[in-house]
């Protein structure tokens, strides 16, 4: 077969394997229709597996060629041998992960950005660091209605202003939201609907000495997930609750980083 038609049938064998034939009893069970029974023999419900061989409409293509299924049998372990194939094996590794600190002289810049739902209301904030952990800066700003990738932006963009207002020289900057690294380091990168934010974050991280911009799992920046509510904070939480949400982000056991946590992913 073809590269062209092994797509074709791995598509369509994923498509089968996660329901997502429209077949009656699929929609059904997506609210779409309201009965299921097989539109062609009127006689049971249209699942995939009756609408492919079990309808006695079916049954009559097939027989028109009694090996057919012999054929389509065989060509489908040949295919399941074909993608199945060993590969390079992987094993999974277990690691620590913790906010860690600037080499000596720079300074570290977390932020993040949240929002209710795909596309709602949208908040970022963000702490400075030193070489030791201790705090420098922070801030947190309500963005309004937005998505998450947007939010990531404005929490950069809000970092970099506030440690060029501090004249940071070298500056650290970490973000849990790889695709906003990935944007930055790609200037070929076109979007007119966020190319202001990113233009002006692009102007920021060149007006520094030196700096770095990484990725960072979501465990090493939760004290900048702390600072970045989708909502207005002041508006929607009892002055108890800031105050203990503040005491909770403040801890200098907490500011520093010092909680570890355990991830596993896979490596070759």
């Amino acid at each position: 077969m073809g590269t062209e038609t092994d797509m074709i049938v791995r598509d369509f064998g994923w498509m089968c394997a996660h329901g997502s034939i429209g077949v009656k009893a699929c929609l059904v069970r997506r609210g779409m229709v309201e009965e299921e029974s097989c539109r062609i023999c009127q006689r049971a419900s249209e699942t995939i597996l009756h609408a492919l061989r079990d309808c006695h409409k079916v049954k009559e293509i097939w027989s028109l060629n009694p090996n057919l299924s012999y054929e389509i049998v065989n060509q489908a372990v040949e295919f399941l041998c074909y993608v199945a194939s060993p590969r390079n094996p992987t094993r999974v590794v277990s690691r620590s992960i913790r906010w860690e600190k600037p080499a000596m002289g720079w300074k570290k810049l977390n932020t993040d950005g949240s929002v209710l739902g795909s596309c709602g209301q949208a908040g970022c904030g963000g702490v400075v660091r030193d070489d030791q952990g201790n705090w420098i800066a922070g801030f947190s700003r309500h963005i309004g209605t937005t998505n998450c990738f947007v939010a990531e932006l404005w929490g950069l963009r809000d970092g970099l202003s506030l440690c060029l207002s501090l004249n940071i020289p070298c500056l650290v900057v970490e973000v849990d939201a790889k695709a906003v690294v990935d944007v930055l380091r790609n200037y070929n990168y076109d979007n007119i609907v966020i190319s202001p934010i990113m233009d002006d974050c692009r102007q920021l991280v060149s007006c520094f000495q030196q700096i770095q911009i990484k990725h960072c799992y979501r465990q090493a920046n939760r004290c900048a997930n702390y600072l970045s509510p989708p909502v207005d904070v002041l508006q929607t939480l009892s002055h108890k609750t800031i105050i203990q949400l503040i005491n909770k982000i403040f801890t200098k056991k907490y500011l520093r980083g010092d909680f570890k946590f355990k991830i596993t992913s896979k490596n070759p």
